[in-house]
């Protein structure tokens, strides 16, 4: 599993350290530059790549295949984790925010579960 990749990363090395600045996350930064270090030729072997950008070998082949099948843009996709969905709805939310900036709006957080109960919404 460490051995040689084999990889065309089509972006150029300067493109590569652009995109590694313009990076927000920790883990889009080793990715891009998992990709910078194939492309300069500084690491030979996934293994040594996965020490140098502190991640396991099958993260770093994931990557890698992640990249041949989707390019750059696929690999830094950030997927958003669907989560448990919202109990009040965006349009309740607003309303009780501008209440929370009202000086005489709630008070409590119980004022706020009351105000839910009585406005008919299902609050626990």
């Amino acid at each position: 599993m460490s051995g040689v990749p084999k990889i065309k990363i089509a972006e150029s090395p300067e493109t590569l350290q652009k995109r590694m600045k313009q990076q927000k996350t920790v883990l889009n930064f080793a990715k891009v530059q998992a990709l910078y270090l194939l492309k300069i030729q500084m690491v030979d072997t996934v293994r040594a790549l996965a020490v140098i950008v502190g991640r396991n070998e099958a993260t770093v082949h994931r990557w890698l295949r992640l990249y041949r099948e989707q390019g750059l843009e696929g690999l830094l996709e950030e997927k958003k984790s669907p989560g448990k969905p919202p109990k009040i709805d965006e349009e309740t939310k607003q309303k009780i925010q501008q209440e929370l900036r009202d000086p005489e709006g709630f008070s409590s957080y119980k004022e706020i579960q009351l105000w839910l109960r009585a406005a008919s919404w299902n609050f626990h």
